[in-house]
């Protein structure tokens, strides 16, 4: 077999292939290099996928890490198999129903936040460049807002505010008093509770 071949197999089969030939008596060496790929390659592509070497047996077999800190005993039963055990026992693990669909769906939502994280880091990096930028809405007095009589009113206002509202308020096409209006309005409905 070849290293494309070697590939293109589902990571069971290929399980299954290396240990029948390490059952023939081949080294694992002598596999990988027959097929043309690298020892270490395989090693950990299996690992990734949850399989050890077992020196002892000379074949790939299933692992499964429990922390008996994490767990009730009787929550879960772990064994050693190949694919070929696993295929055909059915109680490889026996975790109570809930704690499996609970690893389900932690599961299916880790692999959703894997196939959105182009689109996540898109709008992360998109949220940095424009953090700073503030849309300032178009001002508009909402006159139906002003009820009751005009009443004469004197505020003290530091000159730097006072400088600033009057050079807003010349460019503006309202009255000065439906400008300080409007902005007691919209400062009252921000902060009023």
């Amino acid at each position: 077999m070849i290293k494309e071949e070697f590939d293109s197999l589902k990571i069971e089969e290929q399980i299954t292939f290396i240990n029948s030939k390490l059952k023939e008596g081949l080294s694992l060496t002598k596999l990988c290099k027959n097929i043309g790929i690298a020892r270490s390659t395989i090693s950990g592509r299996f690992k990734r996928n949850g399989y050890n070497l077992d020196k002892n047996d000379n074949v790939y077999k299933s692992i499964t890490k429990v922390h008996s800190d994490d767990i009730l005993e009787s929550n879960i039963e772990v064994y050693e198999s190949t694919p070929d055990e696993f295929a055909t026992n059915n109680n490889i693990i026996s975790p109570k129903k809930e704690d499996f669909m609970q690893l389900v769906t932690a599961k299916d939502k880790l692999l959703d936040l894997v196939n959105m994280h182009t689109d996540l880091k898109d709008m992360l990096e998109e949220y940095r460049l424009n953090k700073n930028i503030i849309d300032i809405p178009e001002f508009k007095v909402q006159s139906d807002r002003f009820k009751g009589e005009l009443k004469p009113k004197t505020f003290k206002v530091y000159e730097s505010v006072l400088n600033d509202f009057l050079d807003f308020a010349k460019v503006q096409d309202y009255k000065t008093q439906d400008v300080i209006s409007q902005a007691l309005v919209e400062f009252l409905d921000r902060y009023k509770r």
